[in-house]
Parts: C-alpha cells; sequence; structure tokens
C-alpha cells in the first residue's frame, strides 16, 4: 500500500523537472534571443551625436540678407527654451499627454486605445508616446514585420528614457518630426505654413494645426484639404481644453477662427547664377562636398553685394531687349548687302523675308517675288515678340518647299532663341565677385535659362584680348610711344590681317593702335614678341592672366590671330584678366565666398584670394593710362559720352576715371564690353548661345557698352566715396609725345603732327628723345 502511494509523487515530481528544465531552456532561449536583436539595435548613444540635416543659407557680404538655401531636408534646428509653451503644450496634447509622468511607454494610454480599438472593431486610436516615436523618426524605414519593429521602438524608447532627459527627448523630436510639405521640425513648419521664422509669432490656432500634423502630415496638410485640417486642428485644441492648458472661452473663440496660412512665394534664390558658381566653387574645396552644403547648416557669407546684383539682372535684362531691336533694324543693312536679296528662294537657304501678314501661328512673307507661309513655333524665340513680329519687318526664315510655279514657298522660322549675355562686377582690389548674371532668365528652361553664360560660354573676345598683347609689350621695354607701321601685311600662311575701318593709317604708336584697335599694328606687335622673347614665353606670359583657369587658355603661339581675340574666353575671366591693370599689376583669384560658420555662427573658414604679380606697377600704370585713352578718343567714345552727359545733369558728381576695351569677333558674332573704375572691373557680353552674326556694324561699342554704362553708373549712384583717379606708382615721368614719330614734343614745337599725345606715362628713363633735336 505504502508503495503504491508514492509511485504518482515520482511521476508528478518527474513531470515537474520536465516542466521546469523546458521552461528554463525557453527562457533562456527567450533572452537570448532578445539579446541577440538588441545586439542587432543601433547603439543609443548614436542619438546624442546625431546631427540632422539642416539647412544651409548663404548670405550676402554684409551678412544680413539671405539669398538661397542649400537642403535635403528643410529643417532649422531650434533649442527648447526657443519654443513657446503654448506650442510644447499642443504637441503633448495630441501626441503624448502624460509625457512628464511615463518611462517611455504610457500603459494608460495602451489601455485606452485597446478599449476604444475594441468597441469599433478597428483601429481608430493609437498609444504611441514620443519616446516612441522618436527611433522611427531618426533611423531609416525597414520591412520588419510589425511585431518586431514595435519590439524595437519599445525597447530604444526604453533606452531613451534612461540615458535622456525629459527636456532633451522633448527637443529631439520637437527638431525631427515630419510635419508635411517638406518641412522637418517646428521651426522650418512655421515658416512652410505662415512664413514665420520666429516661432513666439505664433498663434494659437496655428501652434494646434502644427501639432496635429505628426500623425498623417499629408492627410491632414493645409495646403490640401482646409476643411479637414480645421478639424484636427480643433481637436487638438479639445486636447488642450481637457488638459487645462486653455479655457472653454479660449477654445470656443479660437475654434470658430478660419486656417489662414501663408506660405511664402516659391524660394527664388535672389542670385541664382552667382549662387550656382557659388556652389560649384566650394564644392571643388576638399572640406564641402556637395553632401555637405546640403546636410550641415552652414552660414556661407557670400562676397554679393545685393544691390549691385539687382541692377545687373535689371540692366542685362534690359540692354537684351534693347539689342534685340538694334538686331532687328540691322536687318535692312544686311539685306542691302546680300546679293541673293531678289533672287527666287530655294530649299534649304537662310534668308531674309519680308513679313506681309501676322497670324497667330503663322506669318505670310515676301522674298524674291514669291509668296511663303512661315509656321510659328508655340514659344516664340523673342523677348518682344509684338516689335518683332509685325508687318515690314524684316525676318530670317529657312526656306522649305518651293512651287515655283505659283510663285509660293513653306519654310519655318530661322531664330530658334533670342539674343543673350553676362555681367560680372568684380572688386578691383580683392577680387571679390560683387554681381554676376548669366543670362536673360536663370529659371526659364525653353531659352537654356541655367546655362551660366559668365562662367561656361568660351566665346572670342575680340579686341578685349589686345590689352594682354600690349601689357606685354610694355613689359619687356616698349612703350606707349613705340611705333609700328600699320601698312598691308601677308604672312606665310597667307593670313592678311585687316583693320575695322579696311584702310591702313601708316606709323602708329602702340597708344593709338591700342586706342583705336588697330588690328594690323597689334599682329605686327605680336610677331615682334614672338621674335624677340620666343614663343614659348610669350606663351606663358599671356596665359598667366588666366588666374580663374576653370577652362585653361589654350594658346596655339604660331597662330597670331591670338592677339586679335581669337581665343575662347568667359566673361568671368575676361574681368578677372583684368584687375592687375587696376591693381598694381598684381592678379587675383576670384572669390564668392568671404567666410563659412556653423549654424550658430562659430568661424568654420575664411577666404582669401590668391594672388600673383603679373606687372611691374609701371607697366600696369600705363595701360590703364592707354585704355582710359581708347574711351576718351577710341573706340570706347560711347562711355565717355555718356558719362560727360550725365556729368552734365549733375554738375557736383564726382565721377570716377574710366577705362575699358571693346570687343567685336569676326561677322558682328560676339560683342563685348571690358572696362574698369579704380575699384570696380566690369565685363558685359551678348551674342547667341549658338554663334551667329548679330548683323552688320553690332560693335561692342553700339550693343555691349550701353548696358555697362547703365550698370557703371547706377552702382555709382550708390555711394559718394569712390576713388577718383588710378593711383601712380613712383618712377613715373610725363611726356607729350608726336603721334606720328612717337617723339617727345616741346609746347608750342613747330613742324610736328597735329595729333600730339598729351601726358603720355613713361618709367623713369624711357622717355623719347625731343624731335626738336
Amino acid at each position: 500500500m505504502k508503495s503504491s502511494r508514492r509511485h504518482p509523487f515520482r511521476r508528478w515530481f518527474r513531470l515537474f523537472l520536465v516542466l521546469l528544465i523546458l521552461t528554463t531552456v525557453g527562457v533562456s532561449a527567450a533572452v537570448s534571443g532578445l539579446l541577440a536583436y538588441l545586439g542587432t539595435l543601433p547603439p543609443i548613444e548614436a542619438l546624442q551625436d546625431y546631427s540632422p540635416p539642416q539647412v544651409t543659407r548663404v548670405v550676402d557680404r554684409t551678412g544680413r540678407v539671405e539669398i538661397a538655401r542649400f537642403k535635403r531636408e528643410n529643417r532649422v534646428v531650434v533649442a527648447l527654451d526657443e519654443i513657446p509653451q503654448v506650442l510644447i503644450q499642443a504637441f503633448l496634447a495630441a501626441e503624448d499627454e502624460h509625457f512628464y509622468e511615463h518611462f517611455g511607454i504610457d500603459f494608460r494610454a495602451v489601455l485606452r486605445a485597446l478599449l476604444v480599438n475594441l468597441r469599433h472593431r478597428r483601429i481608430v486610436e493609437g498609444a504611441s508616446t514620443i519616446a516612441l516615436q522618436l527611433p522611427r523618426n531618426i533611423q531609416e524605414t525597414t520591412r520588419e514585420r510589425i511585431w518586431k519593429r514595435k519590439l524595437r521602438d519599445a525597447v530604444l524608447a526604453l533606452q531613451i528614457e534612461r540615458r535622456y532627459s525629459k527636456d532633451q527627448i522633448l527637443e529631439f523630436y520637437l527638431n525631427q518630426v515630419y510635419l508635411g510639405s517638406g518641412a522637418y521640425g517646428v521651426k522650418a513648419a512655421a515658416r512652410t505654413y505662415f512664413n514665420k521664422d520666429d516661432l513666439h509669432d505664433l498663434a494659437l490656432a496655428e501652434c494646434a494645426l502644427l501639432a496635429g500634423l505628426p500623425r498623417a502630415p499629408s492627410l491632414y496638410s493645409p495646403l490640401r484639404n482646409r476643411d479637414r485640417a480645421k478639424r484636427r486642428r480643433d481637436w487638438v485644441l479639445g486636447r488642450m481644453l481637457d488638459a487645462n492648458h486653455i479655457d472653454r472661452e479660449v477654445y470656443e473663440k479660437t475654434r470658430r477662427e478660419p486656417v489662414r496660412l501663408h506660405p511664402p512665394q516659391l524660394e527664388r534664390n535672389r542670385a541664382p547664377y552667382f549662387v550656382e558658381d557659388l556652389k560649384q566653387w566650394l564644392v571643388r574645396d576638399p572640406e564641402f562636398s556637395h553632401e555637405a552644403l546640403h546636410r550641415d547648416g552652414y552660414v556661407i557669407r557670400s562676397t554679393l553685394d545685393v544691390q549691385f546684383q539687382e541692377i545687373c539682372d535689371e540692366e542685362l535684362r534690359a540692354g537684351l531687349r534693347e539689342a534685340e531691336l538694334k538686331w532687328q533694324q540691322r536687318k535692312v543693312l544686311q539685306l542691302s548687302e546680300d546679293e541673293r536679296a531678289h533672287q527666287a528662294p530655294r530649299p534649304g537657304e537662310i534668308r531674309l523675308a519680308e513679313i506681309t501678314a501676322v497670324a497667330s501661328e503663322s506669318l505670310t512673307v515676301r522674298l524674291g517675288g514669291y509668296r511663303g507661309a512661315i509656321a510659328l513655333p508655340e514659344r516664340l524665340p523673342y523677348y518682344q515678340p509684338d516689335k518683332i513680329l509685325i508687318s515690314g519687318n524684316l525676318i530670317d526664315v529657312r526656306v522649305g518647299h518651293v512651287d515655283n510655279a505659283a510663285g509660293r514657298f513653306e519654310g519655318e522660322l530661322f531664330d530658334t532663341a533670342p539674343i543673350q549675355g553676362a555681367a560680372v562686377v568684380l572688386a578691383a582690389r580683392t577680387g571679390e565677385i560683387l554681381a554676376l548674371s548669366g543670362g536673360y532668365d536663370f529659371y526659364d528652361a525653353a531659352t537654356n535659362g541655367q546655362w551660366n553664360r559668365a562662367t561656361q560660354a568660351e566665346r572670342q573676345a575680340g579686341s578685349c584680348f589686345k590689352p594682354f598683347v600690349y601689357a606685354l609689350a610694355l613689359e619687356s621695354g616698349l612703350t606707349p610711344a613705340s611705333v609700328f607701321n600699320d601698312e598691308p601685311v601677308r604672312f606665310p600662311n597667307g593670313y592678311a590681317p585687316k583693320n575695322y575701318e579696311r584702310t591702313h593709317f601708316g606709323p602708329t604708336t602702340l597708344e593709338v593702335a591700342l586706342e583705336h584697335s588697330r588690328n594690323v599694328v597689334t599682329v605686327l606687335l605680336y610677331q615682334h614678341l614672338l621674335d624677340a622673347l620666343g614663343a614659348r614665353l610669350v606663351k606663358e606670359q599671356i596665359e598667366a592672366f588666366d588666374v580663374v583657369g576653370r577652362t585653361s587658355w589654350r594658346i596655339a603661339p604660331s597662330d597670331v590671330t591670338v592677339a586679335l581675340g581669337s581665343l575662347g574666353i568667359t566673361p568671368l575671366e575676361l574681368a578677372t584678366a583684368y584687375i592687375p591693370f587696376v591693381n598694381q599689376g598684381v592678379a587675383l583669384e576670384p572669390i564668392c565666398v568671404r567666410e563659412v560658420t556653423d549654424a550658430d555662427y562659430r568661424p568654420l573658414r575664411r577666404f582669401r584670394p590668391a594672388e600673383k604679380v603679373l606687372l611691374s606697377p609701371a607697366t600696369a600704370f600705363q595701360l590703364t593710362h592707354m585704355l582710359r585713352a581708347a574711351v576718351r578718343d577710341g573706340t570706347g567714345r560711347p562711355v565717355h559720352r555718356y558719362f560727360a552727359e550725365q556729368s552734365e545733369r549733375e554738375p557736383k558728381r564726382l565721377i570716377p576715371d574710366i577705362g575699358g576695351k571693346t570687343g567685336t569677333t569676326n561677322d558682328c558674332t560676339d560683342a563685348w564690353f571690358a572696362g574698369f573704375t579704380p575699384e570696380l572691373v566690369v565685363v558685359v557680353y551678348m551674342g547667341f548661345d549658338s554663334p551667329r552674326t548679330l548683323g552688320p556694324q553690332m560693335t561692342g561699342s553700339y550693343v555691349a557698352a550701353p548696358t555697362w554704362c547703365r550698370i557703371v553708373d547706377r552702382i555709382l549712384h550708390t555711394r559718394k566715396d569712390w576713388q577718383r583717379g588710378f593711383a601712380e606708382p613712383p618712377g613715373i615721368e610725363y611726356a607729350d609725345v608726336d603721334a606720328g614719330t612717337g617723339l617727345a614734343v616741346a609746347k608750342g614745337q613747330p613742324g610736328v603732327s597735329e595729333n600730339v599725345l598729351r601726358r603720355v606715362p613713361f618709367k623713369r628713363g624711357e622717355v623719347p628723345v625731343s624731335s626738336a633735336r
């Protein structure tokens, strides 16, 4: 009997031992699995070092005017003590009412959500806390199962609560949470929806609206559905009322308010061509990658003068419209020079035709006795089509099918894009880019707007290139009074340079040759330098003027047409290359950034231009004198006349001395004016993107110089303390020179030509002998 009673006990005891072992193994496995899973989670310390992507701001040279933003995410990090209490209360009421009471998981909210969801038999309410949401906002979304993600979030939430204070967690969250329309964090959202940079300017209704967005930013976006956004906002107000953050009167009053939005205007850089060049300039520096500029929240203090930039943009656009009308007017002269003017049209020809009628989709034209129908594109390639496409005007057409029997033809406009241009303003003493316009409209894709002609358009500079040849001549021992014989010349390869005037002028001093842009003397001078100095040295010394170095001047020294500007060069390169003439012979690499700081304005990097001595101060001063003469008496006379008229209108105004050079390439394809004052270097370029003639006599002085004058005139009006004259270096001596012989003349000396060059500067010991001896 006794034995039979012990038998069931042993059985239960063995069963208990088995269950205990299985439970121990199961718990151990579960704990091991949990520990292994926890090992796959990111270390919570990463939150402390986490730096969310921030907006990089580009400001003007004063640091006061924002001109652009770079961003991967639209976010501006703000400290918790800069966030108003009412905004914090709104978010806590909507997202985590017991935030300061729980330890990361709100079991009261969990129970409430469970009961509500059971009652509705679907998920209508959640119990997520701010600590639970934070890991999801910071880490990349994964495709793991829901239970696994919930477990991960819970574990991380507990770790976050253990390591960080409640205020730290709240600050992380309010800067990280996505609030729709590309805005991350409350600071960016306030600007996105209400155009408010100071969070303390937010009204209660606005705070409640923002607090209602985290659950479903797209669904509740006021930019998409104001009624739904209002219902969500009012729900947040109700939660704030329940939490005693507001009273019943405030609740009712605010609930009656409509949703009022004030989104900022579509972000457009105030200086898009300048900003794009700045971005490319910075990323060439190893410290600043493209990714960093869009992530690290820098404050970039640029060199841009906002007022100068606005002047450049306005006057370049006005000048291009003016050039378009001049181009149209020149077509009469162009037609008179066309030998085919009265011939019948042939398929494939590009011809000038007279407009006889204008319809919405086509033109009727007359050409060589034939009547033509010209189809118009949807986007007309003119700034002012109402002034171009009118009866009686001439228009370039491409001839298509020709019906000789009927005297009719079909065709299309040859014009595909308007005249374009660029303008650059540099500080002559620092190399800073003060303004840069690279086209008519950066945002017009139809006209290749984002192609920056100021920095990317390599165009022949024409006579604007000549000063580099003359600078080398003066540096090598010649003087402004050195004489070359302007006469017909032909080189072994058959090339025969011709002057613009299609005539020759005999013995000519270098000053007169540069003043009047004489091609023959310039080519002879270049050949003289090749013979005297050697091709390699000439190439090296002229290429040294290319301090920008982005495209690299490629000079073939045996090609004497280089002296006449056949080399491709950008407007920024040309403007930079003129700096040594004004800056005592010292070249400066152009810069567009003065300083980069972090978001809290702690300096990270300051920029200074690289310097290179190219000319002696005396040579630079001599060349400046010659280019002033070119403006006063030579091809730049329209500039002198313009400012003389301004002086007559404003007698008390002091206008600085001005030097400069016009540039016109073969067939008037490109038009330039490059000029300077003692403090500024300014270049204006105009031409078609696909090179073609601008028309007869469309020279730099006629097309580009007027725009240059208006830009400089308006810039000079911004200050009254401009330096008026160019600084004279030591060792300069002056003499009057007979322009026909290059010899010095005494006052009243008989037997000299009528043309006497007054006060020509010479280096000490280089004054020519007097012709009176």
